[in-house]
């Protein structure tokens, strides 16, 4: 009976939207995802907040999120973009990124790389999302060589100054070397980083309505 109760019905469905009428409380129905239709409307000025437990919702634009809402023994917790971006330094895009790395509804992740790793990766590998996931999974499949201090190599092996490599990032130098030997640990799928799941974040369907939303009267 429990089983069969979690699972929605078209009829709940209709049900919940003549309750709303009824109530004279707007609604709208999503394309598809719900978070894709509640982060639009949060993030062009239509609502003030998302109310959901699903991280996901920051990954399609959501400005400010509670969490816990309907929970009877937590406090509600409120987050909001401009303070996790000023604080830890992670925007929409990086949260993109570290989805491709831990998994979520579009994406299985990366066995073996936990919170810590992905954020120290998204925070070695900058830029775009596409660009900056490609350039850690070109370090990943590179094979690491022994490198030979500049003193013990033969005379005149040295590179020249207008041969050498344009300086890395600092931070993604120390990355590289401080995973050097750990990176073999981590099974990468083939498709990463999957442009699919990208698109789904970046540019979700959604009714991109331009109608505020009205209060009705309810219907005694």
């Amino acid at each position: 009976a429990k089983q069969g109760a979690e699972h929605v019905t078209d009829d709940m469905y209709r049900e919940v939207q003549e309750l709303l009428t009824l109530f004279g409380i707007p609604y709208i129905i999503a394309p598809q995802e719900a978070e894709a239709q509640c982060a639009y409307l949060n993030e062009h000025g239509f609502v003030d907040a998302v109310i959901t437990d699903d991280s996901d919702v920051f990954l399609f634009g959501a400005k400010y999120v509670y969490r816990n809402f309907f929970a009877e023994k937590k406090y509600c917790e409120v987050y909001s973009t401009d303070r996790i971006k000023r604080e830890l330094g992670v925007d929409r895009d990086r949260f993109i990124q570290l989805a491709l790395l831990l998994g979520s509804d579009y994406t299985e992740g990366i066995n073996g790389i936990g919170i810590v790793n992905a954020l120290e990766i998204v925070c070695a590998f900058k830029g775009d999302v596409l660009s900056a996931s490609k350039a850690f999974r070109e370090w990943i499949d590179l094979e690491e060589l022994t490198i030979v201090p500049e003193h013990l190599l033969p005379t005149g092996s040295q590179e020249s100054p207008s041969k050498k490599k344009p300086e890395e990032d600092p931070l993604a130098a120390a990355f590289k070397a401080k995973h050097r030997s750990l990176k073999k640990s981590w099974e990468v799928p083939a498709n990463y980083p999957s442009q699919e799941v990208i698109k789904a974040y970046q540019t979700p369907s959604v009714d991109k309505t331009e109608e505020k939303f009205e209060w009705g009267k309810p219907e005694l």
